[in-house]
């Protein structure tokens, strides 16, 4: 996610750091680029991406639907959930609620839940905190009622079975994460803590949801830590660069950003690097038929798409 003031802002395997990547190339669609900069390559090493799709605003979650293959995008500028497919592009899908403060809203990662409905987790910065549900078919979008306000969100999953999770902090000088089940009956919603305050979460933002596990990125501490299920017992996975939103190749392994580079973690902790240099990579999303990953780039001249090919 972008690094604004108070906000949350989240490698290849033992075969080696290009094991699954093409000799790649750049393919840059020209309208994606312009003399402004808008997804300059300055930032991007020439075998970092082979697709861009430039950006309007800032773009942070990412979710990929394979049965429809379509990529979904949190867009905080905007206040809208939008799409993206290779044939028609980036296009809104619904428009959630505009914040009340300047500070804004800040929208985190995103979700489909089974009955074709949307979940959207929402920073809201200490006062507006939420997750807003989009009902399937709809194009507006409510805050689910029930939720406390002051739990700036920004990691949203749901495990195979649909169950879902929350990521969030508490507080601005010292935070406090947490990491709660979230419950949805029609348009309210529960949060039931499963992890205590004696243990050390700081400044949570992604979050992977397994059967037998749950991942969240501390950006904080740049760890990224494992809590079991069933059970809370809570041990760090491993230590990386910077750590943002995550996303799970099907493999297990955990791919996160947040800062100039992507970093690979595998199931037992090992930590490697792909190959690229960005500015500020945020949200992320696996394509497991076309095994590609999406990304975005925070770039100096607007936030940019990126779209790498990347075997399991």
């Amino acid at each position: 996610m972008r690094k604004l003031p108070f906000l949350l802002a989240l490698g290849l395997a033992a075969c080696g750091d290009n094991a699954g990547l093409p000799d790649a190339h750049v393919h840059v669609d020209s309208a994606a680029h312009n003399d402004t900069g808008h997804g300059s390559d300055a930032a991007v090493t020439p075998d970092a991406a082979v697709d861009h799709v430039a950006l309007t605003g800032t773009v942070n979650g990412l979710a990929w639907d394979d049965a429809s293959s379509t990529l979904f995008l949190t867009n905080d500028s905007s206040d809208k959930l939008q799409k993206y497919t290779d044939a028609a592009g980036i296009q809104d899908v619904a428009t959630l609620p505009a914040a009340a403060s300047a500070m804004g809203i800040s929208l985190g990662d995103v979700v489909k839940r089974s009955d074709g409905s949307f979940l959207v987790a929402s920073l809201g910065f200490n006062t507006e905190g939420a997750v807003f549900r989009v009902p399937s078919g709809s194009a507006t979008g409510a805050a689910l009622t029930g939720l406390d306000v002051t739990r700036k969100r920004a990691g949203i999953a749901q495990d195979s079975t649909g169950k879902l999770f929350t990521s969030y902090t508490t507080g601005a000088n010292t935070p406090v994460g947490g990491v709660a089940l979230l419950t949805v009956t029609g348009t309210a919603g529960t949060e039931v803590p499963l992890v205590t305050t004696g243990v050390a979460l700081k400044h949570l933002t992604g979050l992977v949801a397994n059967t037998d596990a749950l991942y969240i990125a501390d950006q904080s501490q740049k760890k990224i830590l494992k809590i079991a299920q069933p059970g809370v017992a809570v041990t760090s996975l491993a230590t990386v660069t910077s750590a943002d939103l995550l996303t799970q190749l099907p493999n297990g392994d955990l791919l996160t950003g947040g800062g100039t580079t992507i970093e690979r973690v595998t199931k037992t902790g090992v930590v490697t690097t792909l190959p690229g240099t960005f500015t500020n990579v945020a949200g992320l999303a696996y394509d497991p038929t076309g095994a590609r990953l999406f990304f975005v780039d925070h770039a100096t001249g607007g936030d940019v798409l990126h779209i790498l090919p990347l075997a399991n």
